[in-house]
């Protein structure tokens, strides 16, 4: 049979370890969503803007239309390159 004295410390000590387990826990969970919201986000290719990819594609795509020599007669019309890839309006 155990004293008294050893029995309180066995509580003192399993309540420490449970203490110590759940405050692991919540540092853990602390450190995962500051991680989370805190990494810088992937990079964006030198692209700041949605208009800043249309201007590049635009000018990509009329490279390639006066190589294939499509893009002689635009004179008549205010031509946008960018056009193809300009979103649909919903």
């Amino acid at each position: 049979m155990r004293d008294e004295a050893t029995e309180t410390l066995r509580r003192l000590v399993s309540q420490r370890t449970q203490v110590v387990q759940q405050m692991t826990r919540v540092k853990n969970r602390v450190h995962s969503i500051l991680h989370a919201n805190l990494v810088p986000p992937r990079p964006t290719l030198g692209f700041q803007t949605i208009n800043t990819v249309r201007v590049n594609l635009g000018g990509v795509k009329m490279i390639h239309m006066m190589r294939k020599e499509q893009a002689k007669n635009t004179s008549s019309r205010q031509f946008s390159p960018a056009e193809p890839f300009d979103l649909p309006e919903a």
